[in-house]
């Protein structure tokens, strides 16, 4: 593994290379409170400026996943094993407790990070986040040959399967939301390209709900989810669901919103749920 630093108006990006890829690392902000913050999908780790600017005397870590932002991916499918040992590459990451913040589909690896190194994470804010509810399609279309196949084909020729959301569309089983967050993928054939090596490049991270849950109960970190009231993606609703039984241990924060907030105008309302810096 070798570590290249350079320094940007977003932070400092360090470029980690690992067994044939280039994973960007980006990091803000110099505290004694670290966090390792994932991003949603298409997006990447600058898109946690704003949130470091609110967050005065937080260190934040923020890396770029394979097919986003400057990292360079060369391998196939990213184990949950092969993260761990890309982060703790940061010397920060290798001893000592941190936090965690999942956005979007950063929520599904930061809950997968959490299951397997409860011990190390001291905070956990999901925000909007993915993996708290199954999805049975997703696992259709990635861990199977038969739903490989056909996501494949959709990929090159998506008409039929925009016409099928159109008729799901019409009878009320796709809700508008979904349905324009869908069709904007699939007009461009370089997204759709990408959009299938995210698919089953990240599939494998993917956390066990019911094991979260027990593990939130045994160590009782604390844990934040915060949630946009007009998000049709990742609604409030999921996070309640989550939280039964959870009580006490799992706090749920509203912001008036739809999926989009990790933006500039919500990270005042982000950076308040953070646990506050130690007192000297």
């Amino acid at each position: 593994m070798q570590i290249n630093e350079t320094v940007t108006p977003a932070g400092v990006v360090r470029m980690l290379t690992w067994r044939g890829s280039k994973v960007a690392m980006r990091s803000y902000g110099e505290g004694p409170l670290l966090t390792l913050c994932l991003h949603g999908f298409l997006e990447g780790s600058a898109h946690f400026a704003a949130l470091a600017e609110a967050l005065p005397g937080h260190r934040l870590l923020a890396p770029d996943m394979p097919f986003h932002g400057l990292t360079e991916w060369g391998g196939g499918r990213l184990t949950p094993e092969d993260l761990s040992d890309i982060l703790f590459q940061c010397p920060e990451l290798r001893e000592g407790r941190f936090g965690l913040l999942g956005y979007s589909m950063g929520g599904k690896v930061a809950l997968t990070l959490f299951e397997r190194m409860p011990e190390r994470i001291s905070h956990l804010v999901l925000v909007a986040p993915d993996g708290l509810r199954p999805d049975p399609w997703h696992a259709f279309f990635t861990r199977t040959r038969l739903g490989d196949g056909i996501l494949r084909y959709t990929m090159r020729d998506p008409r039929w399967f925009t016409g099928l959301l159109r008729m799901l569309r019409g009878t009320g089983l796709v809700n508008e939301s979904l349905y324009r967050f869908t069709l904007s993928y699939l007009g461009d054939a370089a997204v759709r390209r990408r959009v299938y090596r995210i698919w089953t490049t990240l599939c494998e991270l993917r956390p066990d709900r019911r094991r979260v849950a027990d593990t939130i109960r045994r160590h009782r970190p604390q844990v934040r989810m915060v949630f946009g009231r007009y998000d049709r993606l990742c609604p409030p609703a999921i996070g309640a669901h989550f939280a039964k039984g959870l009580e006490g241990l799992v706090r749920i924060d509203i912001i008036e919103a739809g999926h989009l907030l990790l933006r500039e105008k919500h990270a005042g309302r982000i950076a308040a749920v953070f646990p506050p810096l130690p007192v000297n």
